[in-house]
């Protein structure tokens, strides 16, 4: 845990950011593309696949980002409830 573990520390984070960078770009693709074929969907079905908290972190990043660029809608009906995701102007 000397001088080098640190150093290899510093060196690994760029990567794991860059493939965090990465995974959100294409996650906003993905969600782009189902919106596309399919004017709403819910957080839930979006998430089918990815059971890892990494993946779910990233979609959650990549729902947000469309919604700033004004591409989605998301309500949500009830305290805790799924989040509904609407193609805006739907």
């Amino acid at each position: 845990g000397g001088v080098l573990a640190r150093i290899q520390r510093v060196v690994n984070l760029p990567k794991a950011v860059i493939a965090r960078a990465v995974s959100i770009g294409e996650r906003i693709k993905n969600i782009k593309d189902l919106i596309r074929n399919k004017n709403k969907f819910s957080f839930n079905e979006l998430l089918r696949a990815k059971n890892n908290k990494m993946e779910v972190i990233v979609s959650f990043l990549a729902m947000l980002e469309l919604v700033k660029q004004k591409e989605i809608m998301v309500h949500q009906d009830d305290m805790f409830g799924d989040l509904n995701i609407n193609k805006n102007g739907e």
